[in-house]
């Protein structure tokens, strides 16, 4: 699966790939920001992974229109303001996804340069993320373990913006994939 099928694939069913640690937060990202009712109309057309094959190009397109975000090839749209919260933050466009159990919302952020986005998100299986994360946020983290005692999952709770800021500014992301467009 491409990287960029794998992220908008996370935004969409807010859960993770097996074997990840499963990163959440306590409210849309960052806190106490208006969301966007519609994507920005620069954002819309058709984008594919930038390492996508020619024949991967028709089957794994994104469609990104003014009220929602469509990945072909599974069938699965994200619809601004029912299942997805969009905000503008310091040059980012963050999606923050409700998961379905209610119990928190998967954060990713995108950052669109001409015909190009990078996706990022937030990768609780890198530990050296997981430290700043721990520095940056220290009582405002909770991290949960499996039976094994193998870290499950992580749930931040920035208290407000100028720590979400210090998440980014940090190191805190991790850069998962770059689209292109491919049509208006």
């Amino acid at each position: 699966m491409k990287h960029a099928l794998q992220f908008m694939l996370g935004l969409a069913t807010a859960l993770f790939l097996t074997g990840c640690v499963e990163v959440t937060f306590d409210e849309p990202q960052p806190p106490k920001r208006w969301d966007r009712k519609h994507m920005p109309k620069s954002w819309t057309g058709t984008w594919v992974d930038a390492k996508a094959s020619a024949d991967d190009v028709d089957k794994d397109k994104i469609i990104v229109t003014r009220d929602d975000v469509r990945i072909v090839s599974e069938d699965i749209t994200l619809r601004v303001g029912e299942n997805t919260h969009l905000r503008w933050f310091d040059g980012f466009l963050v999606f923050s996804i409700l998961q379905e159990d209610g119990n928190g919302y998967v954060v990713q952020l995108a950052k669109r340069e001409k015909d190009r986005i990078a996706l990022f998100e937030f990768d609780g299986s890198d530990e050296a993320k997981v430290a700043i994360w721990d520095e940056v946020l220290q009582t405002e983290i909770e991290k949960t373990k499996n039976d094994a005692g193998k870290l499950k999952a992580i749930h931040l709770s920035p208290e407000n913006n100028a720590a979400f800021r210090k998440l980014i500014a940090e190191g805190g992301l991790t850069r998962k994939a770059d689209l292109v467009r491919v049509a208006d």
